[in-house]
């Protein structure tokens, strides 16, 4: 069963198709929940497959929004049910096909074809905290994007993602597209634009096409939708894997080897800025302060305060290159 959808629908997809509905996770804002009221169904997960047949009917390229219905990347989802699916968008290449889920680290036990998109949902809430570094892990050629729909609380992708779960500004990182939302039931009180403006621009710091749905009442219209998959990513692959598979502190520690090695001074230029490090003295980059006094004692330390933390994280990766110059 596919259904058209457009303005004042789900406006970022050209029809919604659920072979397999329902779901488990039970979230209050749930559209479906609202549905299954008034209609007098349930949300029990279930499998439909004569509905595969459906895409057999569209005639010219279609973006076909998959299961809205439910979650298909779910844990009570049977892996048959899945491959099936997949197997239709095999078969369908000139159609592109958009999952979304709140599961993602699921999509890391199938392979799926260039015309699928690969979807997860941030609502700024915990419960889907790590949803972004869990779909930034799987590996692939697909389109990646974050729903931030509904946007039920301000979402700052760097300060608490790297201070407390640095793999979730990796995750921002491969991101092909971002979309916001608000909460589309009756009654509720619209995010501020604030939470909206943060978001797309962290978004075009990273070259990251938006969409803004209609619901958010936002002031501008942002409709982008995701280029081509960029090749390579925003970080060094090398860079990239140092800092998934390292905490922090390492980082840190490449950072004190400038100080350790052989070399008097280190200067670093960064557009219009230069850093000098010194093997003796006090270095202040964006809220980052480094310290080695006249007994060799290394004292590093974040300062939330000062400086952007997107800053931040930037010349973290950049010194970390630089660290590892100083000590060839």
């Amino acid at each position: 069963m596919l259904n058209k959808q457009g303005p004042g629908k789900i406006d970022w997809t050209d029809y919604t198709w659920n072979p397999i509905t329902g779901c488990n996770h039970g979230c209050d804002y749930c559209y479906m929940r609202r549905v299954s009221d008034k209609f007098n169904y349930d949300m029990t997960p279930r499998y439909h497959p004569k509905r595969l047949e459906d895409v057999e009917a569209l005639k010219t390229p279609s973006k076909i929004f998959v299961s809205s219905s439910g979650d298909l990347f779910g844990d009570w989802v049977p892996e048959e049910w899945i491959h099936a699916v997949l197997k239709v968008a095999l078969i369908h290449p000139q159609h592109t096909f958009q999952f979304l889920t709140k599961n993602p680290k699921r999509y890391l036990d199938f392979c799926f074809t260039p015309n699928c998109w690969l979807g997860t949902t941030m609502d700024g809430t915990s419960r889907t905290s790590g949803n972004v570094a869990s779909l930034g892990a799987k590996e692939g050629d697909n389109i990646k994007f974050c729903s931030l729909e509904p946007l039920l609380h301000h979402v700052d992708f760097y300060d608490r993602a790297f201070y407390h779960d640095y793999q979730f500004a990796i995750g921002l990182c491969d991101m092909d597209w971002l979309i916001i939302g608000a909460d589309s039931n009756k009654g509720v009180k619209k995010p501020p634009d604030a939470w909206a403006d943060y978001l797309i621009s962290c978004a075009k710091a990273q070259n990251i096409p938006v969409w803004v749905k209609d619901n958010y009442k936002y002031r501008l219209r942002i409709k982008q939708f995701p280029r081509e998959k960029k090749r390579g990513s925003c970080m060094s692959k090398t860079i990239k894997e140092i800092l998934q598979m390292m905490p922090v502190v390492v980082i840190v520690l490449l950072i004190s080897l400038i100080f350790l090695s052989g070399c008097s001074s280190l200067t670093y230029k960064a557009g219009a800025d230069t850093f000098k490090y010194t093997r003796l003295g006090t270095v202040n980059i964006n809220g980052l302060h480094v310290t080695k006094n006249d007994k060799g004692i290394i004292d590093v330390s974040i300062n939330d305060s000062k400086g952007s933390s997107g800053d931040l994280m930037k010349t973290l990766v950049n010194v970390s290159e630089v660290a590892a110059k100083a000590v060839k």
